[in-house]
């Protein structure tokens, strides 16, 4: 899903990731995520000038 966030946003533009993440998760869907694991792919959000923001 990350990847897809990616790949629809404008180059230079924005991801936010807003909420509460937990270290871990043992009923999420993925063994990364179940880890507390977010996978973005870096190159990606470098190769478009991507600006990340978190929080609450």
């Amino acid at each position: 899903m990350s990847e897809a966030l990616i790949r629809v946003t404008r180059p230079t533009g924005g991801l936010g990731i807003p909420g509460l993440y937990v270290p871990q998760d043992p009923g999420a869907p993925d063994p990364h995520a179940k880890e507390g694991y977010l996978m973005l792919p870096f190159g990606k959000l470098f190769e478009k000038g991507l600006t990340v923001g978190t929080g609450q």
